[in-house]
């Protein structure tokens, strides 16, 4: 049996994507024994994402291109990420969000005024047949016309099980997010998929072909369940991304590409006739003029939304402020075009009110937040 500190070296190991296949199947036996071992995981790479966001932020904030230029970019993060994990051995799970504040931080923080709230779980599901229903997180059970039993529960997520006399069916269900909002769907191949903010899913109620696929317009981490026989697609745009069990991130609401991020199996992307495979720690950025891009990356600030958290890294504001305004539903108005191409780096948790991130970003830099309701100007 682990003693703590084994499963703390475990859990740093699997958040820097250095365990072995076998380790990651302890750590996934050991997150599902407990409750409290989901919860003390969730700590542990919340503190662990803080101490990147930090690191990052004053390795780079300010002179971000000559940084650049001196090192190769997955050679920095993986650098910060090693250093990250030292610290939260030495500080501890329980010190570090204490200690990254200093005291004027933590002061300005509790005068804050909190009128903006986060989104909540909250989606629109779209039956075959036709009709709407708005899903929350009040527990529920519908029943497709196939026999599919969709349960909603409490936690915000629907779970789809196919009735034991059927071999799947052409019925299609669609799960339509709103700003403001996300939701969790379990399909009924036992694929887990998280639905950002303004993303709408469209699938069967159960997989009948030899194929098993979905279209996403939008955001959404997809767990895929391993089916040797029945390969998973998810059409996106102009492309098809191809998996046999994986987990990967997709983000489709950038103006120019669409872009995807492996978190750990293998994908390939199909597009103009062409196959490409993606490796674990790689994005792929399809752009508008049919170009493919892919690049070695650090894949926790894309994923990071999933597990309840914002973590932004040399980002420009402008793309900053947009997703912030599909979670938090805001109205952003910009007093120039210089202010938009300002870079900053900050993390938040999706539950706290946007005002925290605000003075963050107004200590590192130039830029200047009023909000009045859920509209904020930029200046």
């Amino acid at each position: 049996m682990l003693n703590h500190q084994d499963i703390d070296s475990l859990l740093l190991k699997y958040l820097l994507q250095e365990t072995t296949p076998a380790e990651n199947e302890s750590v996934e036996k050991w997150l599902k024994e407990q409750p409290e071992h989901t919860h003390y995981f969730r700590q542990f790479q919340k503190c662990h994402l803080h101490l990147q966001a930090a690191l990052q932020s004053e390795q780079i904030q300010g002179r971000y291109p000559e940084f650049a230029r001196k090192m190769h970019r997955r050679t920095i993060l993986r650098r910060l990420s090693r250093i990250a994990a030292i610290l939260l051995l030495i500080l501890g799970s329980g010190l570090c969000l204490y200690l990254l504040r200093s005291p004027e931080q933590t002061e300005a923080l509790s005068l804050a005024e909190t009128t903006i709230h986060p989104g909540s779980s909250q989606a629109i599901l779209h039956l075959s047949s036709g009709q709407s229903i708005p899903v929350h997180t009040t527990s529920r059970q519908l029943q497709e016309e196939d026999g599919t039993i969709i349960r909603i529960s409490d936690q915000g997520s629907l779970n789809y099980s196919q009735a034991a006399n059927e071999t799947g069916s052409d019925l299609i269900n669609r799960l339509e997010i709103p700003r403001g909002g996300e939701f969790k769907i379990r399909l009924a191949d036992g694929t887990e998929i998280w639905l950002n903010a303004e993303s709408e899913l469209q699938y069967p109620t159960a997989f009948s072909s030899a194929e098993r696929t979905v279209r996403l317009r939008g955001e959404a981490y997809f767990k895929v369940a391993k089916d040797p026989d029945r390969p998973f697609l998810v059409e996106v745009g102009a492309i098809k991304i191809k998996v046999y069990g994986t987990q990967f991130n997709i983000n489709t609401q950038y103006r120019d590409h669409i872009e995807t991020v492996l978190v750990s199996g293998s994908i390939s992307i199909e597009h103009q006739g062409q196959e490409t495979r993606l490796q674990p720690s790689q994005k792929a950025e399809y752009r508008s003029s049919g170009e493919l891009i892919i690049e070695e990356v650090n894949p926790l600030p894309y994923i990071a939304w999933k597990d309840g958290n914002f973590l932004f890294q040399n980002e420009s504001l402008e793309t900053i402020m947009e997703k912030l305004s599909r979670w938090y539903d805001l109205e952003v108005f910009y007093a120039n075009e210089e202010v938009k191409k300002i870079r900053l780096s900050g993390m938040l948790e999706r539950y706290k009110n946007a005002e925290e991130l605000f003075q963050h970003f107004e200590k590192i830099s130039k830029a200047r937040f009023s909000t009045r309701g859920n509209t904020v100007t930029v200046q």
